[in-house]
């Protein structure tokens, strides 16, 4: 009978170790091991991946992004409403 108690990926985590990155990331110890292990399957499947480290962004920017999702969602509730005025 084989080992469960290590789940379904503990057989690629000594193949991945090496190339797991050069430290734990913000989140936790494992986070990216599990996270080279997940995109190492979607590349083995075919699907193009890449981890990512997030970087600080300017507050600038993340003020122009809010103001662009603000007007859109505020364009598209006139549009709903305007499209519905008509139907009725």
């Amino acid at each position: 009978m084989t080992d469960q108690s290590n789940g379904p990926i503990a057989g690629s985590v000594e193949a991945l170790k090496a190339s797991a990155g050069d430290g734990p990331s913000v989140a936790g110890d494992g986070s990216h091991l599990t996270a080279a292990l997940i995109a190492q399957k979607l590349r083995d499947s075919g699907i193009d991946c890449e981890i990512v480290r997030p970087v600080p962004i300017d507050a600038a920017v993340v003020r122009r992004d809010r103001v662009v999702i603000v007007l859109a969602v505020a364009s598209l509730t006139a549009l709903a409403w305007g499209t519905w005025a008509a139907w009725r």
